[in-house]
C-alpha cells in the first residue's frame, strides 16, 4: 500500500473512534478500535489479562490451602517412617563415640607407659654414667709411675680370637 492509502485508513479509523464515543448507548469496550491484537481492543485485552491473573491467584491460593492441609497430616507419617532411621543413626553415633573414647584411653595409657620406660632408661643411663665416672676417677688416681703387670694389661684387653681365618677358594 502506498503512504497516501495508509494515511486515509488512519483517518478513517480516527473518525470511527470519534463517532463511537458520541453515542451514549455504547460501552467503553466497544468504543475501542477493533484493529489491535487480532481484533481485540485495549480494554478487552486488559479484561483477559485480569481474568488470567485472577485465575492464577485462585490456583495459588488453592495450592497453598492444600499444602497446609497435607503438611499438618504428613509430619506424623514422616516421623513414624523416619524414627527407625534416626534411632539407627543415634546408635551408630553412640558406638563411634564409645570407640573413640576407648581409643583415647588406650593412647593415653600407651603414652604414659612410654614415658615411664623412657624415664627408667634415662635413670639407668645416668646411673651407669656416674658409675663409669667413679671408676675413671679411681683409675685416674692410680699413679702413672707404676708399671702395670701383664695380668692387669690382659684384664683390660678384650679377648682376641687366636685361630687363623680360613679362606675358601673356588674349585675349578
Amino acid at each position: 500500500m502506498s503512504s497516501a492509502a495508509l494515511a486515509k485508513k488512519r483517518r478513517a479509523n480516527l473518525s470511527a473512534v470519534q463517532e463511537v464515543p458520541s453515542s451514549p448507548a455504547t460501552t467503553p469496550a466497544a468504543a475501542a478500535p477493533q484493529s489491535r491484537a487480532g481484533g481485540m481492543s485495549l480494554p478487552q485485552i486488559l479484561n483477559v489479562i485480569e481474568k488470567r491473573i485472577l485465575s492464577l491467584e485462585k490456583a495459588v491460593e488453592d495450592n497453598r490451602e492444600a499444602s497446609l492441609s497435607t503438611d499438618v497430616s504428613e509430619p506424623i507419617d514422616i516421623n513414624a517412617q523416619l524414627r527407625p532411621i534416626i534411632d539407627e543413626y543415634d546408635a551408630r553415633f553412640e558406638m563411634l563415640a564409645t570407640q573413640i573414647n576407648e581409643l583415647k584411653d588406650t593412647l593415653m595409657k600407651l603414652q604414659s607407659f612410654t614415658m615411664d620406660v623412657n624415664k627408667t632408661l634415662f635413670e639407668e643411663r645416668n646411673l651407669r654414667a656416674s658409675v663409669s665416672e667413679n671408676t675413671q676417677t679411681e683409675e685416674a688416681i692410680v699413679p702413672i709411675t707404676e708399671t702395670p703387670t701383664e695380668e692387669q694389661v690382659l684384664e683390660y684387653i678384650p679377648e682376641v680370637v687366636t685361630e687363623p681365618p680360613t679362606f675358601s677358594t673356588p674349585e675349578e
